[in-house]
């Protein structure tokens, strides 16, 4: 049920803050932090979630271990959630054609048994070729394009941890 959640929530996000514009708002943050003081970095206006936390974090005076420590586990678990999002959405998008094969099947049976009722080959065959057109939408529209998008979200964090 998480993956789920995850998967549609990864879907119908759009985070417009790449490394580059994450690196800028850090650049920022340290910057005023030099110049001012942690405390004046206190209800600054942070758009990333996990930096907001790692900036609170550090107003709030905690040693560097704790800080650390809390968000590598953040960021493992992130990657975690997403990572089994990505393979459950994956194996969807991998089973949906076999399914819509079934359905196919399953219709070309229902047709090939009332072959004497000509009214009914028509909604059987109906079904036989709607059945393969739902597995393949399902897999190439749905499942496989959030797998793709929880990958992304967490193969750049994988590659450049600054710790």
């Amino acid at each position: 049920m998480i993956a789920l959640k995850t998967g549609i929530a990864a879907a119908l996000s759009h985070s417009g803050t790449g490394p580059r514009m994450l690196i800028q708002e850090i650049a920022e943050l340290a910057q005023k932090a030099r110049k001012q003081g942690l405390i004046s970095l206190d209800g600054s206006d942070v758009k990333n979630d996990f930096l907001k936390k790692g900036v609170q974090l550090c107003v709030d005076g905690l040693a560097f271990e704790f800080i650390k420590d809390a968000l590598s586990r953040d960021r493992d678990l992130f990657i975690e959630r997403h990572e089994e999002g990505e393979k459950i959405f994956r194996a969807i998008g991998d089973a949906a054609p076999a399914f819509g094969m079934i359905g196919t099947l399953v219709g070309l049976v229902q047709m090939l048994g009332n072959m004497e009722d000509p009214q009914t080959i028509g909604p059987a065959m109906a079904i036989a070729l709607l059945t393969t057109l739902y597995g393949a939408l399902i897999s190439n529209l749905i499942a496989l394009p959030i797998a793709d998008k929880l990958a992304s979200k967490h193969s750049w964090n994988t590659s450049s941890a600054p710790w």
